[in-house]
């Protein structure tokens, strides 16, 4: 694992920024579990789904308060 920005990423780990994501839509075929996803909504995002099917998980805010 690796430190960025005071977040430990796997190898190969996809960071993205965009419009909140939508289970079951966004990223699907792309985003393994395990992405993050930053929200223009200030959130922090895990696919907790899978590739095929991603179920996004609210993680907490950009500010780093844990929801």
């Amino acid at each position: 694992m690796a430190l960025s920005g005071g977040l430990y990423l796997k190898p190969g780990a996809l960071v993205v920024l965009g419009a909140p994501p939508t289970d079951g839509v966004t990223g699907v075929g792309t985003m393994p579990r395990g992405t993050l996803y930053v929200g223009l909504d200030g959130n922090l995002y895990i696919n907790r789904g899978t590739k095929a099917s991603p179920l996004w998980y609210t993680k907490g805010t950009a500010t780093g308060v844990v929801q």
